[in-house]
């Protein structure tokens, strides 16, 4: 009897360890599993992120609301027609060249948040409002003439992300607007300002939206109305060539 009565705790003590022992051992398989689901989860959402990152840049644009401070060098060349309305001068008609430094394109583009832009290309579309101005020197056979204009231009086109922070616009444009012009000899008058040409450019966006690029482009424009002075002369100005210029601007 006195046997029996210590084997009976004995087993109950071993019975209650190996109890509290599998306890222990599920709790840390569970503990394991737990970490491990979490860790696995974490990685499959890191992986989402990448992808995502990804198909973001290949499929869905960045969408673009940039607000642009541009100058160029217009077209060094000028065909000038200034015929007597009524026909008691001779026309004068000449081509003239002049210096880079006397031409001008100061403008203001905003590219609308209507353009994306993405690695497999998007459309743009942008507004420009800005001023031209060209100085054509007297010649021997040629009074001095100065225009201004002032034109609205329409900028639809496409662009590449060639990097996170760099991308390349391609577009044609068109614009409308109002000329002044003033020839030494006949006098000052207004008329019509069209244009048309293509542009190609590059833009750097730092991360705070600043941003800076490089254009150039064929520009024909024309300017057509009436000078008066000791008469009334119908006068038209075409420039066209190449246009170099730069921009300074700001991501919103």
């Amino acid at each position: 009897m006195t046997t029996t009565s210590h084997l009976v705790p004995d087993f109950f003590i071993h019975s209650l360890t190996a109890a509290r022992a599998a306890t222990v051992v599920r709790t840390l398989a569970m503990v394991s599993l737990l970490v491990t689901g979490v860790t696995g989860a974490q990685a499959v959402e890191d992986d989402d992120e990448d992808f995502n990152t990804i198909a973001r840049k290949e499929r869905d644009p960045y969408r673009v609301n940039d607000w642009r401070l541009g100058y160029s060098m217009l077209p060094a060349g000028a065909d000038i027609s200034v015929i007597d309305s009524s026909g008691n001068a001779n026309p004068a008609n000449y081509e003239r060249e002049t210096n880079w430094d006397l031409t001008g394109r100061t403008g203001l583009m905003w590219m609308t948040p209507l353009s994306g832009v993405s690695e497999d290309g998007d459309f743009i579309l942008g507004l420009e409002l800005s001023t031209n101005h060209c100085v054509i020197e007297s010649s021997a056979t040629s009074p001095e003439i100065d225009l201004r204009s002032y034109q609205l231009t329409i900028h639809p086109g496409l662009a590449w992300l060639l990097d996170d922070q760099f991308h390349i616009e391609l577009n044609p444009y068109f614009g409308l607007g109002h000329a002044e012009f003033e020839q030494s000899a006949a006098g000052d008058g207004t008329g019509l300002y069209w244009e048309v040409g293509f542009r190609a450019a590059g833009y750097y966006t730092w991360s705070n939206g600043v941003q800076l690029g490089l254009q150039i482009g064929y520009l024909y424009a024309s300017s057509e109305g009436e000078i008066e002075g000791s008469a009334t002369y119908d006068t038209e100005i075409i420039i066209n060539g190449l246009t170099v210029g730069i921009q300074l601007g700001y991501r919103l």
